[in-house]
């Protein structure tokens, strides 16, 4: 935002004026952020030199919204009728009180969009060297060291405290090539044996990475014989292909002795779609 005229008040240089509102005179070439800040910058600067502004007309900048041009002028525009020697009937001079103080003062100041401060902003955000799918990575990436650091040895240590705590407690991790967690799946005892009794129709949820980790959940679940919802086996993963969701279906097959369910309900997925029939086999 560029001032590209100003005619406001000049006072001469030993005229001395304490005023705490008092601001530097608007000059041409005076940059500001956005069009309010000029309209706010030049009301202060008004009223330090005793005199109220308005704005005389404006545009808006298409794009920002913001004030784009304006015409910022002194509260004494312009000549009232009066002032032009005008005779004025009762009415006219009831409507026209507010404007007896008009006496043609050229106090002013217009201001313009400045596009090539804006194109070099641009061409700043259009030179970065990264995209959105660099800062997803990157964030996957701090996440997995998160793990690694401390919360996947507390969960393991949890899981062993449970093993102990109920014999029929299972769990199983998988470690990636750096030796960090790729995979877990755990349930307890008294799932296995809500599977035996229940386990003709399961469902297989995902809720996608709602955790602090970003790590899918999967669940398996299913109804009792009270038509309420039961879980017979939890896992976190890292991703979800489909090496990784073959190893989850065998390991959950395996805990439950193999009892394959009836019928499985899954969400209409490619990659589960090409699972399900590799685990019957």
């Amino acid at each position: 935002m560029k001032v590209i005229r100003d005619e406001s008040p000049k006072r001469s240089k030993n005229e001395h004026i304490v005023n705490p509102l008092l601001v530097e005179p608007p000059y041409e070439g005076k940059h500001f952020d956005i069009g309010e800040d000029a309209r706010l910058w030049y009301e202060r600067y008004g009223r330090g030199q005793s005199f109220s502004t308005k704005i005389c007309n404006f545009t808006k900048h298409p794009r920002s919204k913001d004030i784009g041009k304006a015409h910022f002028c002194c509260m004494s525009n312009g000549f009232s009728k009066k002032n032009l020697g005008i005779d004025l009937d009762t009415n006219e001079r009831d409507e026209n009180k507010r404007s007896s103080d008009k006496c043609g003062c050229k106090a002013m100041m217009n201001i313009n969009w400045n596009t090539k401060i804006v194109s070099k902003v641009l061409t700043l955000f259009s030179d970065k060297t990264f995209n959105k799918q660099d800062c997803y990575n990157h964030k996957a990436k701090i996440n997995k060291k998160r793990l690694a650091r401390g919360d996947a040895q507390v969960a393991l240590e949890w899981f062993r405290k449970k093993q102990n705590e109920d014999p029929m407690f299972y769990f199983n991790t998988k470690l990636d090539e750096e030796d960090q967690i790729l995979k877990f799946f755990w349930i307890d005892g008294r799932l296995k044996c809500t599977y035996e009794t229940f386990g003709v129709v399961v469902t297989f949820n995902i809720t996608y990475r709602t955790n602090v980790y970003k790590m899918p959940f999967a669940l398996f679940a299913g109804i009792n014989n009270h038509y309420q919802t039961i879980q017979y086996g939890c896992s976190l993963l890292r991703n979800e292909q489909e090496n990784i969701f073959v190893w989850l279906f065998h390991t959950c097959l395996k805990v439950m002795n193999y009892k394959y369910p009836v019928s499985i309900i899954i969400d209409q997925d490619a990659v589960m779609a090409a699972v399900v029939p590799k685990v019957k086999k």
